[in-house]
């Protein structure tokens, strides 16, 4: 992830600073998954598969990736985000949603709503929503982003100096 840029997911402009804002993220995920594809033909043996499908066909992971994902040792530069979290990945053509949960006062949530491939379009990333939620103890993340439509940013206990943005000596 050298040169990855936190910014270029929700924007297609290039950030103009006087100084480079440096955000490292370390950390250690591991998933286990499988494709669930949909399901031709009903009978009788596999009608209760396919009530199940169906109720996976209206959460939108039919034909995805989905299995159980650990993450473990999360950063954000010094700010340790997700000491422990395990919970539930889905990956589709058209949504990326993220479920995890660590001590009762530890949980993430990622959700990228839109089609994941670049539109012709400039080759711009046509996404219909970003929604990341974080908590863990005190610190209180919640971002929900829209694009053309709204953007919405709360935040609460977080501790600046943790992400070491720039030196106070």
């Amino acid at each position: 992830m050298r040169g990855f840029e936190f910014f270029s997911l929700v924007s297609a402009y290039t950030m103009d600073t006087p100084r480079p804002l440096h955000l490292k993220v370390a950390g250690r995920i591991k998933f286990q998954g499988k494709v669930l594809k949909p399901i031709g033909n009903i009978t009788e043996q596999n009608l209760e598969m396919t009530r199940q499908n169906v109720q996976m066909l209206d959460k939108g992971i039919v034909d995805s990736l989905v299995g159980e994902v650990s993450i473990s040792g999360l950063k954000l530069n010094q700010l340790m985000l997700a000491p422990q979290l395990s919970g539930l990945l889905r990956v589709s053509p058209k949504c990326i949603k993220l479920d995890a949960s660590g001590r009762p006062d530890e949980s993430l949530a990622v959700e990228f709503v839109g089609p994941l491939q670049p539109s012709s379009e400039d080759g711009l990333q046509s996404g219909k929503l970003l929604s990341i939620s974080l908590q863990k103890g005190q610190l209180r993340a919640n971002i929900c982003f829209q694009p053309f439509h709204s953007a919405n940013l709360e935040v609460r206990h977080f501790p600046l100096d943790e992400l070491e943005l720039a030196s106070l000596r």
